[in-house]
C-alpha cells in the first residue's frame, strides 16, 4: 500500500482506509491525513543505517564493520549469536544521542552492545513490526533490556536505558542480504 496509486484509478484492496469498491479520491485522502494527525500514525518511519557492529565472541568486543550478510533464521554471520529468538539487536541513534546528553558523558554507541544503529525510526513499541533494512527485513520481537555491562561502560548507563525502549529492540531474520553503512531503513 503506498500513499499514490501506482496508476490513475488504482486501489490497493489491503488499504484499511478505502472501502470495497472504493477509489483514492481527495476526500479519502484528505480523511486519511487527518486520522494520521489525529493518531500519530505513519505508514513508515524512514532513515538509515550508520553503524553495524559484529560481536565474534560472548562479551568480546564489538567489531565495526562497513556491511554484513544477514542469514535469514539464523542470524549475523560472523555474529556469535546465531539461531535464536534474538538474532540482531538494534538501538535507535536519537535515544542513543538523548541518553548521552542526559548522562553528559561522551560515550560510544558500541558500548551498548547492540549491532546495528539507525537513525530515523523510532523503536518504541515496536514488537511485532518489521524494520526494513537495506535489502532485508527484521521482525522485531521486544525490548533489548540492558544488562550490567552498561553500567561497566558508564555508571547510570543500564538506568537511562530502560524507560521508553532506550536500550532498542531485538529480532530475527526474515531475508537473507547484504546490508551496508548508509543503507535506508523504514519500519512497516
Amino acid at each position: 500500500m503506498t500513499n499514490t496509486p501506482l496508476w490513475p484509478g488504482y486501489r490497493d484492496p489491503a488499504d484499511p482506509f478505502l472501502g470495497q469498491g472504493s477509489t483514492p479520491t481527495s476526500f479519502h485522502l484528505r480523511s486519511r491525513a487527518r486520522r494520521i494527525e489525529r493518531e500519530g500514525m505513519t505508514k513508515f518511519d524512514q532513515g538509515r543505517l550508520e553503524s553495524i557492529w559484529i560481536k565474534r565472541a560472548r562479551r568480546g568486543p564489538m567489531d565495526p564493520v562497513d556491511e554484513a550478510r544477514l542469514l535469514a533464521g539464523r542470524g549475523i554471520e560472523g555474529n556469535v549469536e546465531q539461531n535464536g529468538w534474538r538474532q540482531i539487536t538494534v538501538i535507535s541513534a536519537e535515544a542513543w544521542d538523548r541518553m548521552r546528553d542526559a548522562l553528559r558523558a561522551d560515550i560510544d554507541p558500541s558500548a551498548r552492545r547492540a549491532n546495528l544503529l539507525i537513525r530515523g525510526v523510532d523503536l518504541r513499541d515496536t514488537r511485532g513490526r518489521i524494520l526494513h533494512v537495506g535489502p532485508c527485513r527484521i521482525e522485531l520481537r521486544g525490548e533489548t533490556r540492558p544488562c550490567e555491562r552498561m553500567d561497566e561502560a558508564h555508571p547510570g548507563l543500564r538506568d537511562a536505558m530502560r524507560p521508553d525502549w532506550n536500550g532498542g529492540a531485538f529480532g530475527v531474520i526474515l531475508d537473507t542480504g547484504v546490508i551496508r553503512l548508509g543503507d535506508p531503513v523504514r519500519l512497516a
